[in-house]
């Protein structure tokens, strides 16, 4: 009967260990990762909702997000709700939201109580920031070709084109890439951008 582990039995411990971890982290990296993509995701559809609410009121596109109104996001957020993969958006809110320590995406400045949810439904756009995004102002753009478009050109374009981009302006002339893919030796970033 033994009583304690030889020198080979701990080193084969150790690279098991090792390996693990080796894995562990960037698939642990991944998940986060990925969780935040979902959710700038979800925000971007959510304002397209709102974008297509706003044209369909007013005959036109509005020429900055900042003209969104309340009703319009809560009209945005419904849409998005509605469809399929729930779960998934509000599990990926519910990581983001541990990531942050309680300073869940969408919720405007840091230190805030209020939940995400809330926040949209009060409309507050500067709420709107992407989980990846660290500067803490507004996350997404609307395409400047289509600022002010009349609604019946808007119907007529392709559905490829872009409507709405992770960026840090109010207009989105370039794409941030921001969001991240982690590999064992590479890092890869790439920017999601909503299409009409």
């Amino acid at each position: 009967m033994k009583k304690h582990f030889t020198m080979m039995e701990i080193m084969i411990a150790i690279v098991v260990v090792v390996i693990l971890v080796t894995i562990g982290i960037p698939v642990f990296n991944n998940i986060v990762e990925n969780s935040e993509a979902r959710v700038c995701e979800a925000n971007q559809k959510v304002l397209l909702g709102a974008v297509e609410a706003f044209s369909l009121e007013t005959d036109r596109l509005p020429a900055v997000l900042g003209q969104l109104r309340k009703a319009d996001l809560e009209k945005g957020w419904a849409k998005v709700f509605r469809q399929g993969g729930r779960f998934r958006i509000k599990l990926a809110y519910f990581i983001v939201d541990l990531k942050h320590r309680g300073l869940g995406y969408a919720q405007g400045q840091r230190g805030s109580s209020e939940r995400w949810v809330q926040r949209y439904i009060q409309g507050n756009l500067n709420a709107l920031e992407c989980p990846s995004d660290e500067d803490g102002r507004p996350s997404y753009g609307l395409n400047p070709a289509l600022a002010d478009m009349p609604y019946p050109v808007y119907q007529a374009l392709s559905s490829e084109t872009r409507v709405l981009g992770d960026c840090n302006s109010g207009l989105c002339g370039g794409l941030d890439f921001r969001h991240k893919r982690y590999g064992f030796f590479h890092l890869e970033n790439y920017a999601h951008v909503i299409t009409k």
